[in-house]
């Protein structure tokens, strides 16, 4: 599905998909969560040099995820 057929998928989706894109032509591996709760189980995993964040995440926010990054010893 395409980011033209954004309607059924939703805008937020849709922006990250483009991000990653452009991360991904620039040379950089990505990963991308539907959540906040994806996000934390992938950056405890994956530990990555950036980490790109919407403050409006389902299931926990950005803001809470940025908060248990820097109060994680493997990521802060």
């Amino acid at each position: 599905m395409s980011c033209e057929q954004q309607i059924a998928r939703g805008a937020k989706q849709c922006f990250s998909e483009i991000v990653a894109r452009y991360l991904e032509r620039a040379g950089y591996a990505t990963t991308t969560a539907a959540d906040g709760l994806e996000a934390i189980r992938l950056v405890d995993e994956h530990r990555p040099d950036l980490v790109v964040l919407d403050v409006m995440l389902p299931q926990v926010d950005g803001l809470r995820v940025l908060r248990h990054l820097r109060e994680s010893e493997r990521t802060g």
